[in-house]
């Protein structure tokens, strides 16, 4: 996945998102924007046609942006001593030092 797909499915979604019932704070469609449509397009939009494929764009974007952050960073294992750390090791230390 690219980010022209990325960004030509986010530009749909804005698009769709026009003849939805939504707060217009909520169609900038950043990551915390698109996570609370996944939870409440559908409240006030039940009988919209379009609403399952808005909906579906929406999963798309939530899963594919995941993807994309990792990718992005293209980790290579880093040796401390006789300690290598990977992408997923990192990721936990991160989340460690970020509970501290």
């Amino acid at each position: 996945m690219d980010g022209e797909t990325f960004a030509r499915k986010q530009s749909a979604l804005k698009t769709l998102l026009q003849q939805f019932d939504i707060p217009e704070s909520r169609r900038e469609l950043n990551k915390s924007d698109i996570r609370w449509l996944s939870r409440n397009l559908a409240v006030n939009n039940k009988s919209n046609p379009m609403l399952e494929t808005a909906i579906g764009l929406i999963k798309w974007l939530l899963k594919n942006d995941r993807r994309k952050g990792r990718d992005i960073i293209g980790f290579k294992p880093v040796k401390i001593g006789d300690i290598e750390l990977t992408k997923s090791g990192w990721i936990q230390f991160k989340k460690y030092l970020n509970n501290k």
